[in-house]
């Protein structure tokens, strides 16, 4: 019998010593059934985002806290990890001092006395967090979850299940990538729903803008600031807000979370109600010179694309048509007198004051969409990836000495 305990015994700490050498703590970690990361560092319940590429941590923090930080920590049971060489009490609230945004502070994480040692650094801004398990591509979508930390104390987590792909045309190219996400619902993956994201109005359909051309990272949200400002119906205003992106474990920098321009942005239901979208830079599109063809029945038009109605049930392109009609073959009486029953006049002249005050010469050709929710109303002018503007062009290259002899109007640069 005392033969048998002692086997046993041997047995045990065997299985003991080799379990606690398993213990580690994951940092590019692989991802989870439940679509999730390993835990490394929580702060006030938010997961920091890890960066395999500069092995460094980064955590949102509220404005309010920094003088004093002293959050919730949580970390693996069975590690240690310092604070600027501060031994770190899990499952407590540590006094960390004064805190400040950007800079560096070095955590130590020791598990069966292996160390590592990563940077900490912390930011105002939410932190959008994708945990993707297959690649991205510009068609279809890929099913993910995504996480969004708030510096604001209160305020928890947000978990949704999206299908996310790349998105634009020139922007394919770029290696800074810009994203388009469908919100799902996480009982039925294939069915969409609409939510709010950070506290803008909900919908489906999502953008992260990456604004690679844009050094700045301000002039496309700057823009639709200043021409929700000039609108006032909510319904044609576009909501953008600044955030950090991490994909998985890798940190993809700042970018720009927003609403896209569809149906439900614009509350499209009557069927009657249109959306055309300016699809390629062709001139002929917004010049209206010429009326080359009656509009077929398809989706594409001479340069135009129609969104709304769903152009697979049925094609109405009569307002267009209707405006470039009486553009291109009425004679000006005609024109002075009915122009006003086809387009919205405040919303033609905000646009034009919009593009000459930003001098967005992108947004003449194409980047433009026309909407009217039904048969009887006027066609309204919406602006998108405005960019390029602010004394930059589209490719971010100077346009100073253009701005100081031109105007923008649908002719695009008048020299003056």
């Amino acid at each position: 019998m005392n033969k048998f305990l002692n086997i046993l015994l041997v047995f045990l700490s065997a299985l003991a010593i080799q379990s606690c050498y398993k213990e580690s703590v994951l940092y590019d970690s692989e991802i989870n059934e439940s679509l999730e990361l390993s835990l490394i560092l929580k702060l006030n319940g938010k997961n920091c985002s890890y960066d395999r590429n500069t092995n460094t941590l980064r955590c949102p923090i509220e404005a309010s806290t920094i003088n004093s930080y002293s959050p919730l920590i949580e970390f693996q049971d069975y590690a240690t990890v310092c604070f600027d060489g501060k031994v770190l009490k899990n499952n407590m609230k540590n006094d960390l001092g004064n805190i400040k945004i950007n800079q560096e502070y070095e955590i130590s994480i020791m598990v069966n006395n292996e160390t590592n040692k990563l940077i900490l650094s912390f930011t105002n801004l939410p932190i959008v967090q994708i945990v993707a398990p297959n690649k991205f591509y510009n068609e279809p979508k890929t099913i993910s979850k995504m996480f969004i930390n708030y510096p604001v104390l209160e305020r928890e987590t947000d978990v949704y299940f999206i299908g996310i792909e790349y998105r634009g045309a020139t922007a394919l190219k770029y290696p800074k990538k810009a994203y388009g996400i469908e919100l799902k619902d996480e009982n039925n993956l294939n069915k969409n729903i609409s939510q709010s994201l950070l506290g803008k109005s909900g919908v489906n359909q999502w953008i992260l803008d990456a604004m690679y051309e844009d050094k700045a990272r301000l002039r496309n949200k700057t823009a639709f600031d200043i021409w929700n400002s000039m609108s006032p119906n909510p319904d044609m205003q576009i909501e953008f807000e600044f955030v950090e992106l991490f994909i998985n474990n890798e940190h993809k920098g700042i970018y720009c979370i927003g609403q896209n321009i569809n149906a439900e942005q614009l509350k499209l239901t009557n069927s009657k109600g249109v959306l055309y979208k300016t699809s390629t830079r062709y001139e002929l599109a917004t010049v209206y010179e010429e009326y080359n063809s009656d509009p077929p029945q398809d989706f594409y038009w001479d340069g135009w694309e129609q969104k709304y109605p769903d152009p697979k049930i049925n094609h109405n392109w009569n307002s267009l048509s209707d405006l470039r009609d009486l553009t291109v073959n009425g004679n000006s009486n005609a024109f002075k007198d009915e122009i006003s029953s086809l387009v919205n006049i405040e919303s033609f002249i905000d646009y034009y004051l919009l593009v000459n005050l930003l001098f967005t010469t992108d947004n003449v050709a194409k980047n433009n969409y026309l909407t009217s929710s039904n048969s009887i109303e006027q066609l309204s002018i919406l602006p998108w990836d405005l960019d390029g503007g602010i004394k930059r062009l589209w490719s971010g290259t100077p346009s100073t000495s253009l701005q100081n002899k031109s105007i923008v109007s649908n002719l695009s640069l008048i020299h003056i």
